[in-house]
């Protein structure tokens, strides 16, 4: 695992995820990763300099986005309103 340890003024130590460590965690492409971040869905911690510098993720912020993808998946599974419920 490739995480980087950045010192966080009177607080210790705070443990940040790259690109890579989120995309191999959720099992998607370091692309989708960054998709993710344009969209909203997932918010990075920090960014490297540069136009290709890569995402920094704290680990509550991805247990965040797997608990909120969870229940997308919950909700998509339940059945929809029947016609006749609506007009009741």
């Amino acid at each position: 695992m490739s995480y980087l340890r950045a010192i966080v003024s009177g607080m210790g130590t705070l443990t940040l995820l790259s690109t890579r460590d989120v995309a191999d965690r959720l099992r998607i492409t370091p692309r989708k990763v960054s998709r993710l971040v344009e969209a909203d869905r997932l918010r990075a911690a920090a960014k490297a300099p540069g136009p290709r510098g890569a995402f920094m993720f704290t680990a509550d912020e991805l247990d965040r986005y797997m608990r909120d993808r969870e229940h997308e998946h919950v909700d998509a599974d339940e059945p929809a309103v029947d016609d006749d419920e609506v007009a009741a």
